[in-house]
C-alpha cells in the first residue's frame, strides 16, 4: 500500500507541476493577449486621428480649389476687362489719327488755297 499511495503521491506531484506550468503558460498567453489588445486599441486610436488628418486635408484642399478657381475666374475678368480698356484705346488713338490725318489735309489744302488766294492778288 506504500508502494501505491508513493506511486499515487508522485503522480499527484507530476500533476501538480504540470498545472502550474500549464498555468504560467496561461499566464503568459494572457500578458501576451492583453499587452496586444492594448497595441491594437493604440493603432485604432492612431488610425481614428490619421482619418481625421485626411478630412481636415480634404476641407482645406476643397477651400483651396473653391479659392483657386474664384481667383482664377477674377483674373480672366480682369484680363478681359483689360482687353476691352485696350481695345477701346486703340479706338480712340485710331480716332486720334483720323482726325490728326484730316485735319493735315484740310490745312495742307487751306494752305494751297491761302497760297492761290496770294497768288491771285498779286496778280
Amino acid at each position: 500500500m506504500n508502494k501505491a499511495r508513493h506511486d499515487l503521491e508522485t503522480k499527484m506531484t507530476d500533476e501538480i507541476e504540470k498545472n502550474r506550468s500549464l498555468q504560467d503558460i496561461i499566464r503568459i498567453k494572457e500578458e501576451s493577449i492583453l499587452k496586444q489588445q492594448g497595441e491594437i486599441e493604440d493603432i485604432d486610436r492612431k488610425c481614428i486621428d490619421l482619418e481625421r488628418q485626411i478630412e481636415s486635408i480634404e476641407i482645406k484642399k476643397q477651400g483651396q480649389e473653391r479659392q483657386f478657381e474664384l481667383q482664377k475666374k477674377q483674373l480672366n475678368d480682369k484680363i478681359l476687362s483689360m482687353q476691352d480698356q485696350i481695345n477701346n484705346e486703340k479706338e480712340t488713338r485710331d480716332m486720334w489719327i483720323e482726325r490728326f490725318e484730316k485735319e493735315q489735309k484740310d490745312h495742307g489744302r487751306t494752305q494751297g488755297e491761302l497760297l492761290s488766294a496770294k497768288s491771285d492778288l498779286k496778280d
